[in-house]
């Protein structure tokens, strides 16, 4: 339970595709961030259920630009 207020989830969700594997080479330290998890960062937050409790608790989601 989150208590009311602003609170920050920070993600950098991608597309799976060419362009986002050639950003990164396999051997890069970053290379699982890149492209393994900013993927499944997208689909997490795209999800139904997901989208479904965000919506159901009255949760807004802004941007960043949004809170300065």
């Amino acid at each position: 339970n989150m208590e009311a207020g602003k609170h920050l989830i920070v993600s950098h969700c991608a597309v799976d595709s060419d362009e986002l594997r050639s950003l990164t080479s396999d051997e890069a330290e970053n290379a699982a961030w890149a492209n393994e998890y900013r993927p499944s960062d997208l689909m997490a937050l795209t999800h139904p259920e997901v989208k479904a409790f965000v919506a159901d608790r009255g949760i807004d989601l802004v941007s960043v630009t949004d809170l300065v």
